[in-house]
């Protein structure tokens, strides 16, 4: 079976707390029939916790892969249930302001109106291909040894077209 990739939405605070207990999150049973041990997922956060007056942080705030089998329910802080599953996160990673990298991913048809096309309609989570992964991946300072399949090119950015090349202009670090 092939290695996916996947956008998660949470909270910069459930994100948080995720990188620290070492498993994924998310809202429905249906997201684990998708994302399985071996997939990768980068957590986008909108705000900083679930509330309405709450700070805005429009960031990718971490990166991780799965590496349980089965995800099993949990009763969250707030007695709602949530589906987990054991995962590796990057803790060294960077925190990419999403209006940095939108313009670069595929299924973002508008960067001024990127916020539309970046949210699921359903499960809480998107599929990305490995091309949108790279771009994001690569922005987070996520280690190449990390992500690279076997037959990778080193620079993930060689070979995209110029509309999504990673840093246009810029070295790579």
């Amino acid at each position: 079976m092939s290695r996916r990739y996947f956008i998660g939405f949470l909270t910069k605070g459930d994100v948080d707390r995720c990188v620290r207990g070492g498993y994924t999150v998310f809202p429905q049973r249906e997201t684990y029939t998708r994302v399985r041990r071996g997939d990768w997922v980068v957590y986008y956060s909108a705000r900083d916790v679930f509330h309405y007056k709450a700070q805005w942080v429009r960031r990718f705030t971490a990166v991780g892969v799965v590496t349980g089998d089965m995800p099993y329910p949990v009763k969250d802080a707030h007695d709602n249930k949530e589906w987990r599953s054991r995962a590796r996160f990057y803790p060294d990673c960077v925190r990419v302001d999403a209006r940095d990298v939108v313009g670069r991913l595929s299924f973002i048809p508008d960067a001024n109106l990127w916020q539309h096309s970046l949210v699921p309609k359903r499960y809480g989570v998107r599929e990305v291909v490995y091309e949108d992964f790279l771009v994001l991946a690569h922005a987070m300072r996520l280690p190449k040894s990390a992500y690279l399949r076997q037959g990778d090119i080193a620079d993930p950015s060689a070979g995209l077209p110029n509309s999504t090349r990673l840093y246009p202009g810029n070295p790579q670090p």
